[in-house]
């Protein structure tokens, strides 16, 4: 048989072996889904009523009905949130995280990703922006967050940064920016199937406080995302991302970004490739400007995920009348091989006449074959302006179609175009709509919280029961629900007030009068009377320009502890027993905070950042917190708190050195001789409790009204401090020392010992006894009931703990 003859055989055969194959396939085919979906021990391929090849081609967009790029029996949505953050007002802005926020969520589209998009968002804008995404999400979506502008790393995490972000501490950060750990499990919340967080924010640290930055100075910490999730930073922890190579670098993207967007459209490459090849590629041009720069990757993901699925799928439509496509090929091939292969597959068809005419003729012995010349392969030749069009329905960008109307305002596409465009406007309308729906909700939500706020802070007024804690309401309320009724109560808390503080005045008049009538009888039977202040007879000094005042106390002897019959006695303050104190100098105040700045900071002493707080009603140890932040406000001349037994004695070691003085802490005895000042009654004033606020900061109304938590017993009266007073706010003693009780409790010298049998009878600290378990504390605080707030009463704690109660006086040897 010539060739030519033989090739029109083939070609026929073939038509009719292809038209056979589409039918059977078309009764045997099942759904027709594509793509690929990978599992742990398991990979299924989708196969529809189609030719599959390996292809060079474009890819198709996957996450759409025909190609998904991540599926197991049925593909969820593609939903992506995508942020970029450039525009900072307290912080350094920067110039390209927007432009790669754009790129993202373009390439995402593409994707075939519904795409929330958003910039330059404050705080509350990032919250709202995750809280719209998240409610958005459904089981078995695949979800993609995608965060460019300013990051930090501090203790508690890694944070995104809003644009309003101004922080001079990491507590601040932890409440006014994005916790990357909260994003992530928001996400797992919503159980979608696989989630990619990409967070391109690791520059260098923006916050700064007092010259030295809020948490570490770049990059952030690695994290360990929730089961089903893949988190990946554009750099290594301690590493800069790098925005550009060089000042003559115009591409629009930070490095990063600009990588890893290049390769998002490649077919079958899964996202953990990918990230390989970015992760190589960024290397490699930093190192080529001396730059250390390798993204990271965090996956605990489940299966493959691809942007674009591994294959992609050419439809061949099944042919509806396979007998006339053999004729037509019999007819085009014009050859007895032609003609005979359609007879053998029709022998009774339409044609089956007409095929045997033309057999007939052709084999008449002077009938001269004609070659036929296949015609060649056509060549697929797209205009410039196809192209162009196909790469703007590609993009699904509104730029792009306005970038094609612009070009071709005549153009073959522009009723496409603009069908496109009225899409996008329906669809920012349906989305505006949602999002003032939704703005609608939060506000009515915002406004409900507020009226069950308002309502929360009046009952608390209401319960406090003082002009303080109206004060409260009315300052953040003051044109509020209840402020005309907060006033009122004000007015009448003032005049019980002013009622009771007469009331106050006379019992003190009392008081003093009986104290100048008490008379103590000495061992020799000499009655002795405890004076009241006599300002000629104090003598005060200091060592130094700035350290604290002494008081000079002279010796003398007293009853230690308390009689049987004093109300609101312990069994530790008894048995009492007479001591002798040599000549000795106190400290006219407390140590105050200041003064313990000045050896802080000469000596760079750590006093740990632990202390025991009152906080929300619990008492409890607290990291952050300690000298400088016991939990409220103080002056540099209120006591120093949150000081343990320790500390105090590494103060008084420095100040020793530096004064060449013999300082220390009081003894016990000391303490109690001092505090006493020549009285025998239960406090330096007098027996009643109800006076304490002429004379010591305790707990009282002021501090019940003021301080949360506060429901046990407290002193009849108002010394006008919640917490801790300034030194010397209140009358001093007949020694002319001040807040030798209340303010804060004071350490001693002394071991802890549960009575006092077998204590010193000479004034010294007694140093046996169960010293590791608790130092001595004397003189009671602002925090606590008033059978505390007395000259014999005693506390101990360990040594080396610190709490807000605890401070210190010194006392120092006299010659």
């Amino acid at each position: 048989m010539p060739e030519h003859r033989l090739l029109s055989f083939l070609r026929v055969a073939a038509i009719v072996a292809m038209a056979a194959f589409s039918l059977v396939c078309a009764f045997a085919a099942g759904p027709a889904e594509t793509g690929w979906w990978e599992s742990p021990g398991q990979r299924f391929e989708a196969r529809p009523q189609t030719l599959v090849a390996q292809s060079s081609a474009q890819p198709q967009p996957a996450g759409v009905a025909r190609n998904p790029a991540l599926q197991g029996g049925q593909a969820g949505r593609r939903m992506a949130l995508v942020i970029g953050n450039d525009a900072y007002e307290k912080v350094a802005r920067l110039e390209k995280a927007g432009n790669d926020a754009l790129a993202m969520a373009r390439e995402l589209r593409a994707a075939g990703f519904e795409v929330l998009e958003h910039r330059n968002l404050n705080y509350r804008g990032m919250v709202k922006a995750v809280e719209t995404f998240i409610n958005r999400i459904t089981g078995g979506d695949q979800v993609v967050v995608f965060f460019a502008g300013h990051g930090v790393q501090i203790r508690s995490g890694s944070y995104l940064l809003p644009v309003d972000i101004e922080a001079s501490s990491e507590g601040e950060v932890e409440k006014t920016a994005y916790g990357l750990t909260d994003l992530t499990e928001r996400l797992s919340e919503a159980k979608a199937s696989f989630a990619l967080v990409i967070v391109d924010a690791c520059r260098d640290n923006p916050l700064k406080s007092k010259g030295r930055s809020v948490g570490s100075t770049r990059g952030l910490s690695a994290i360990e995302p929730p089961k089903g999730q893949m988190v990946v930073y554009s750099a290594s922890k301690g590493q800069q991302a790098l925005d550009r190579l060089s000042d003559h670098d115009q591409d629009p993207n930070g490095v990063f970004t600009r990588e890893f967007i290049a390769r998002m459209k490649r077919p079958g490459v899964r996202i953990e490739d990918l990230v390989r090849e970015v992760q190589d590629a960024v290397e490699v041009l930093a190192s080529k400007i001396s730059h250390e720069q390798r993204p990271a990757l965090y996956n605990e993901s489940r299966g493959s995920f691809f942007f674009y699925g591994p294959t992609v799928v050419v439809q061949v439509q099944p042919t509806t009348d396979p007998e006339g496509e053999a004729w037509r090929a019999a007819q085009e091939a014009a050859s007895i091989a032609g003609y005979q292969a359609y007879l053998d597959s029709y022998p009774n068809g339409r044609y089956a006449a007409a095929a045997k005419v033309k057999l007939a003729v052709l084999k008449k012995p002077d009938h001269v074959d004609r070659p036929v010349v296949a015609p060649p392969p056509p060549v697929a030749v797209e205009d410039p302006e196809t192209q162009f069009w196909n790469e703007v329905k590609a993009s699904g960008a509104r730029e792009y179609l306005d970038a094609y109307l612009k070009k071709y305002p005549r153009g073959k596409y522009v009723a496409l175009a603009r069908i496109e465009l009225k899409k996008l406007d329906d669809r920012d309308k349906a989305q505006q709509a949602r999002e003032d729906a939704e703005k609608q909700q939060a506000d009515e939500r915002e406004r409900q919280e507020a009226l069950r706020t308002e309502q929360a802070v009046w009952e608390e007024a209401k319960a406090g029961a003082s002009t303080g804690a109206y004060a409260a309401y009315l300052a953040r309320y003051p044109k509020g629900r209840y402020a005309v009724l907060a006033q009122a109560a004000q007015q009448k808390l003032q005049r019980e007030a002013g009622e009771r503080e007469k009331q106050d005045s006379a019992q003190r008049r009392q008081v003093e009068d009986r104290q100048k009538r008490t008379v103590e009888r000495d061992p020799r039977g000499a009655d002795k009377t405890a004076g009241e202040l006599q300002p000629d007879k104090v003598k005060v000094f200091r060592d130094c320009p700035d350290c604290p005042e002494m008081v000079e106390i002279p010796a003398g002897s007293f009853e230690m502890g308390s009689p049987a019959s004093e109300a609101g006695r312990f069994d530790s303050e008894g048995p009492q027993h007479r001591v002798s104190v040599n000549r000795f100098a106190a400290g006219k105040f407390e140590v105050t905070r200041g003064q313990f700045a000045a050896f802080v900071n000469a000596s760079g002493y750590n006093a740990g950042s632990e202390c025991y707080t009152f906080e929300g009603g619990r008492s409890e140890k607290r990291s952050g917190r300690n000298w400088q932040n016991p939990g409220y406000a103080q002056a540099e001349n209120h006591p120093v708190v949150c000081v343990s037994w320790d500390d105090a004695k590494a103060y008084i070691a420095w100040l020793s050195q530096k004064t060449n003085k013999s300082y220390r802490l009081l003894s016990e005895a000391e303490w109690e001789y001092a505090a006493r000042a020549g009285s025998s009654t239960a406090r330096y004033w007098g027996a009643s409790p109800d006076a304490a606020c002429a004379h010591a900061n305790v707990m009282d109304a002021t501090g019940k009204s003021q301080v949360p938590g506060i429901s046990w017993e407290v002193h009849n009266c108002n010394d006008g401090s919640a917490y801790t007073a300034a030194v010397g706010s209140y009358k001093p003693n007949a020694f002319g020392l001040y807040d030798m009780i209340g303010n804060v409790w004071e350490w001693t010298e002394d071991c802890w010992n549960k009575n006092y049998t077998g204590a010193p009878s000479d004034g010294a600290a007694w140093t046996t006894g169960e010293c590791s378990v608790g130092r001595v504390l004397r003189g009671a605080s602002w925090y606590f009931i008033p059978r505390y707030a007395r000259v014999a009463t005693r506390d101990w704690f360990v040594p080396s703990s610190r709490n807000i109660n605890y401070g210190f006086r010194l006392a120092r040897t006299l010659p």
